[in-house]
């Protein structure tokens, strides 16, 4: 495992996540991952791509999207190696609060 810094310029209001330090296994799956939380995932709902999280009763919901990046937009670097059997997840996120 890798671990990697995930940003974005984007959405620059109040209120949105402008970088994480992320661990994953490729550049890919760390641009797949959203700064607030490991359960938020990119999909399709509803005949459309978005953030979305999926509630107790299993149903899908979209998240909101002003918070980070589509995953195309997000810039990835390699900044270091996880060791001691690291799992993939978020480290620590930067949010800009408003």
């Amino acid at each position: 495992m890798m671990i990697w810094k995930i940003s974005q310029s984007v959405n620059n209001n109040y209120d949105t996540y402008d970088s994480a330090a992320v661990i994953a296994a490729s550049p890919e799956a760390a641009r797949l991952m959203h700064p607030s939380s490991p359960s938020i995932v990119w999909r399709e709902v509803d005949g459309e791509f978005a953030w979305a999280a999926q509630k107790v009763d299993g149903a899908w919901i979209n998240y909101r999207d002003e918070s980070w990046a589509r995953p195309d937009e997000v810039q990835v670097e390699l900044i270091g190696v996880a060791t001691g059997g690291a799992e993939p997840g978020v480290v620590c996120a930067s949010f800009n609060a408003g």
